[in-house]
């Protein structure tokens, strides 16, 4: 783990005691984003720190698979979203982590990346309702024992 990685969490780390974190998965952390220009908009971030997906051993990367579509489906259902794109670019920070981004029918940008886009900043209580939305809809699909807290 980089001390400079921003997104190495462990709990006494400001990333997991955030107001947006909603989940700890065994293989990651989900982390509403900032950014909610696309309602639902998240972060799947690994738990371990790997800089490209080729170093991911096996066991990972079928484990992460799978909480990858707990969350895209929960966050889907969560919001009505259309369809959800998953994005693992690496540019900004190197630490293996996914950008969930639900879209919608009435997109200003339907049909095209969704980037650029214009940043949403909302309160703490919308935040705090788009997380316990997408948490309701992860429970329903697993139960509390593969969820670690």
């Amino acid at each position: 783990m980089s001390m400079k990685c921003p997104f190495c969490i462990e709990k006494s780390n400001e990333y997991y005691n955030l107001d947006l974190f909603i989940e700890e998965f065994e293989h990651s952390y989900l982390i509403l984003h900032r950014n909610q220009s696309f309602q639902g908009r998240c972060l799947l971030i690994l738990k371990n720190h790997y800089n490209n997906f080729w170093e991911i051993p096996t066991d990972v990367s079928f484990g992460i698979n799978e909480e990858l579509k707990i969350v895209t489906k929960s966050i889907k259902d969560a919001f009505d979203a259309e369809l959800i794109n998953i994005a693992s670019l690496g540019n900004q920070v190197r630490h293996l982590h996914y950008h969930i981004i639900p879209r919608y029918k009435n997109d200003s940008n339907k049909g095209t990346p969704p980037w650029p886009n214009k940043e949403l900043l909302i309160s703490q209580k919308e935040y705090k309702t788009n997380i316990d939305k997408i948490r309701t809809e992860i429970h329903k699909y697993i139960s509390n024992d593969l969820l670690h807290r």
